[in-house]
């Protein structure tokens, strides 16, 4: 950091933000606040629940399907016991969304407090940040791990439902779950070498001998809030299941319900794999979130600046310019939160009504045709966002190791 070079503060919501119908209105309030929340949306893009929310419709599509080929067979009833399940897991998604969005909007108030703090003392206001975050972290990753656990009970109610239609064959579930031990192996992995990362940096912070540098590092630090586990394994899984989906739609095309309705949970079995694996990386993310501000605390607590009165001028613009580039990624999480709100509230609607008028087995092949050509579209188009989220985060993978 150099420090002959005037530092110009930044700007920051100028937009009260109490409810979540404000949260549109702060992302707009003014247009630097727009750009930064904009791009900082491409890089966070991933920790949505978007694409679990659309994989949830998708699964309401193929249980609709199945229910409608399955009419007047003995197979009726354990689908509308799964269908009975994941109409709770939407509600439960809502749930969710809407805390998300609850915990985002205290956390932006917590920072405008924080800003207010700064123009007094700089280091108690980093310090307020890092511990009124703590709990609404823990809840994040707490509801996450909730999801995680219902979505795995309705992968496991039709897995076996899946061996029974099949009369006990097991080589698509097994595969399926050694699928799911890898995915989350490999997740679990990437967290532990972030949180890694995260100690090296905040060790190397509290080990500088000159106080200014110390400064610096936080500063560093701060700014460097977590970033999202990729979405890679979601993106290789994208191509087997675009193949399943072709293969169901010719089989009702075809008429052959029994095999058509056998491949449908083979596709929900898949599908939902994926929506774990969204909740899963999410409920990381605000696992390592909550790492990353206890040990910001602990850097900031071994830096004592309180007595550094120079410094503490010196960096005044720095340090708020951090604690409004951090309240603004806060604001870009209301954003992706607020959207997921109202997705999830479409699915809950769809689903609903048809619950209220289920469908019989000569409106399977339209339904089927319909569910099919959107899943494949919207494979596209997740297949799209994550590869340029990828390319985001690329840009910034290194900024850790590099301070």
């Amino acid at each position: 950091m150099n420090s002959s070079i005037e530092v110009v503060p930044i700007d920051f919501i100028s937009a009260p933000v109490r409810v979540i119908g404000d949260i549109p209105i702060a992302v707009g309030c003014n247009a630097n606040v727009t750009v930064i929340v904009n791009n900082n949306l491409k890089l966070y893009e991933s920790i949505s629940l978007s694409d679990a929310i659309q994989s949830l419709a998708t699964v309401g599509e193929l249980l609709k399907v199945a229910h409608s080929a399955s009419e007047g067979h003995i197979f009726g009833a354990p689908i509308f016991k799964i269908i009975i399940d994941h109409q709770s897991l939407v509600y439960e998604t809502i749930i969710t969304c809407f805390s998300f969005v609850n915990n985002c909007i205290g956390a932006i108030k917590n920072h405008e407090i924080a800003l207010r703090i700064a123009t007094r003392s700089p280091q108690k206001s980093m310090i307020y940040i890092s511990k009124t975050a703590e709990k609404a972290n823990k809840e994040m990753a707490e509801n996450s791990q909730k999801l995680v656990d219902f979505i795995k009970k309705l992968v496991e109610k039709s897995t076996d439902f899946l061996v029974l239609a099949t009369g006990g064959q097991k080589d698509t579930v097994a595969s399926e779950e050694r699928e799911d031990i890898k995915k989350k192996g490999e997740l679990e992995a990437k967290l532990q070498s972030e949180i890694s990362d995260l100690k090296e940096f905040a060790e190397k912070a509290s080990k500088e001998s000159t106080e200014e540098r110390k400064i610096e590092l936080v500063l560093k630090y701060f700014c460097a809030f977590t970033k999202p586990l990729t979405q890679d394994l979601q993106r290789k899984s994208n191509t087997d299941l675009a193949e399943n989906v072709v293969q169901l739609k010719n089989l009702v095309v075809s008429g052959d319900y029994m095999t058509a309705l056998i491949k449908c949970f083979e596709i929900i079995i898949k599908t939902m794999g994926k929506v774990r694996t969204i909740f899963e990386n999410t409920r990381l993310f605000w696992a390592l979130v909550k790492t990353q501000y206890d040990l910001l605390d602990d850097v900031i607590n071994v830096t004592d600046l309180t007595g550094i009165a120079s410094l503490n001028i010196k960096y005044q613009n720095d340090i708020t310019n951090q604690i409004k580039s951090s309240g603004l990624i806060w604001l870009t999480l209301a954003q992706i939160n607020f959207v997921d709100c109202e997705k999830i509230t479409d699915v809950k609607k769809n689903f609903d009504e048809f619950m209220s008028n289920l469908p019989g087995r000569g409106e399977a092949e339209a339904m089927a045709k319909v569910c099919c050509d959107e899943i494949l579209k919207n494979l596209g188009e997740e297949n799209k966002k994550i590869d340029e989220v990828k390319n985001e985060s690329d840009k910034i993978a290194d900024e850790l190791k590099e301070a």
